[in-house]
Formats: C-alpha cells, structure tokens, sequence
C-alpha cells in the first residue's frame, strides 16, 4: 500500500477504535453485477493479506456472491409460486392445466363445479380441454398450440 493510502487508512475512527492491523475488502460480483462485499480483518498482525492469500479469497469471494445470488433467485421463485398459489386458491378465475395433446393434467375444484365437468372425467383424461373451448376460439387455439411446439413459447394474445 502506497503510504498515503497507508496513512489515510490508520487514521480512520473504527479502524483505530477496533485495533484492525490487516483490512481486506473483496466486492462480491457475479456477471458485472455487485452482490454485496467481503470484508476481513486482522487484529494480531499486519501484512496478512498477501497476493496468494487474496487469489484464494478472490476464489472464494466469487463463489460466495454464485451462491448469494442462487439465493436470491430461489428466494424470488418461492414468491412468485406463492403469488400463483395465492391465485389458484383465492377461486376467482378458473385455471386448467394441460399438455399439448389436450389432456387436463389439473384443474380447480370450483372450476370443475363450475362448469359441471365431473372430477373423474378430468382424473380419468376422458374428458380434453378442446372440447371445452367454445367453437369461435379453437382456430386461434391451434394456432398457440402451433406455435408452441414450434418454438418452445407462446406469446400473448
């Protein structure tokens, strides 16, 4: 550390009021983004962060904000499938779930008393979700169909 550096930092308040011999401070960055920032600090001795010792932190600092970040994300994720269950639940709309072939794979209770559609017709795939599209809809429901296989996504209507 130049000795300028070194001068403004030892006179800094906590770090004379803690007794910090060695400071070392790491940003934690995944993909351009800051994620937070490791900081260490020494009490017994000064110089203890040496360049192979910060290559190892380096290491472990990047992994540190990998895992912070895959945190955050499971974190945003059980949210928003919270917010969809929130959803479900609260029965205001009706929600089919179904595959490409038009099988049901589940659908609301309400939904199904709603529409007078018997739960064993839905349990047993008798019953295909084509065949409650009203007539006017089902080109444009062969169109989504289309465009999912094709491409994996459908955009929205």
């Amino acid at each position: 550390m130049t000795p300028w550096r070194q001068n403004l930092f030892s006179a800094d308040e906590y770090l004379c009021q803690k007794h910090a011999r060695s400071v070392l401070c790491l940003p934690l960055v995944k993909t351009d983004k800051l994620i937070g920032v490791l900081y260490l600090e020494n009490k017994l001795a000064s110089h203890v962060f040496t360049p192979a010792r910060i290559s190892v932190l380096e290491l472990l600092a990047s992994q540190a904000a990998i895992s912070l970040e895959n945190a955050r994300l499971y974190n945003d994720l059980g949210e928003r499938e919270a917010r969809i269950r929130r959803l479900v639940d609260s029965n205001i709309v009706g929600i089919v779930i179904w595959d490409v072939q038009g099988r049901i794979v589940r659908s609301q209770r309400s939904l199904s008393r709603h529409c007078r559609i018997c739960r064993e017709d839905l349990r047993s795939g008798r019953l295909r979700w084509t065949e409650l599209t009203p007539a006017e809809w089902r080109d444009r429901d062969s169109q989504a169909r289309a465009e999912l296989k094709a491409t994996g996504n459908r955009s929205p209507a």
